[in-house]
């Protein structure tokens, strides 16, 4: 008898888990419901900027919901970016090619003008065709394309870092023309002035040229060194540069 009784009550105990795994279950679904999308879409010059979808909150609909305004929430309704996913995804995926483009190394300064414009332009007529749609297409774009941050920056659209580039680019345009003929001319002048100074010290070399261009003094002498065009030697806290096979 006593040995039924532990099996009745084995028995109970494996119903009561399945009913709770059941329960956890539809409880687990119903927070499925809340998306959260938080997937980057931008990339490029990440410390520079970078784009982050913000978090979407989505309730459960009630019967016969509309698509076309948001909930009393001021939220996107249940399932519409299921429904505009094909709008969602050409639009979107179409800005980010732009910005990546904008991105592109070894482009010249007249061509990074362009496809800036590009994307500015691209931009506010995405922004426009939502603002048409209506609030729930605007919505998205706002919390999509408005309310971006990074490290510096807690809260901007992303066109504001194209516009500010370009601006930039503008205001400077002669002296940034010049920089870019004179980074066309590098692996000719820093060969020579290395052939003309032997063993000079690669931090005086670098300071020699101006500070927009160092960066790309730097990664030319190391791309010469990992050639063997040139060598170093250490010396103190810089590097003597020397011609490999001078004669």
């Amino acid at each position: 008898m006593g040995r039924d009784k532990m099996i009745i009550f084995i028995i109970i105990i494996a119903i009561a888990a399945v009913v709770v795994f059941k329960i956890y279950k539809s409880e687990s679904s119903d927070k499925g419901n809340h998306t959260s999308y938080d997937n980057d879409i931008y990339s490029g010059e990440e410390s520079e900027f970078k784009i982050s979808l913000n978090k979407h909150t989505i309730t459960k609909p009630t019967l016969n919901s509309p698509l076309n305004k948001l909930d009393e929430n001021g939220e996107l309704p249940f399932d519409w970016l299921t429904a505009n996913k094909g709008f969602i995804y050409s639009h979107d995926n179409k800005l980010n090619e732009l910005h990546i483009s904008c991105h592109e190394s070894g482009i010249s300064l007249d061509e990074e003008i362009k496809r800036i414009k590009a994307f500015i332009s691209y931009y506010y007529e995405y922004k426009s065709e939502c603002e048409r749609l209506g609030e729930c297409y605007y919505k998205y774009f706002e919390d999509m394309h408005m309310k971006c941050h990074n490290s510096k920056n807690s809260c901007f659209e992303s066109v504001t870092p194209k516009e500010e580039r370009l601006d930039y680019i503008e205001k400077n345009y002669d002296r940034l023309k010049q920089l870019e003929i004179e980074k066309d001319k590098l692996p000719k002048t820093v060969l020579e002035k290395i052939s003309n100074d032997d063993g000079v010290l690669q931090s005086e070399l670098i300071k020699s040229y101006d500070e927009e261009l160092q960066p790309s003094v730097r990664n030319l002498l190391y791309q010469l060194n990992n050639e063997n065009i040139i060598r170093k030697e250490k010396s103190g806290r810089s590097y003597k540069l020397y011609i490999v096979n001078k004669d």
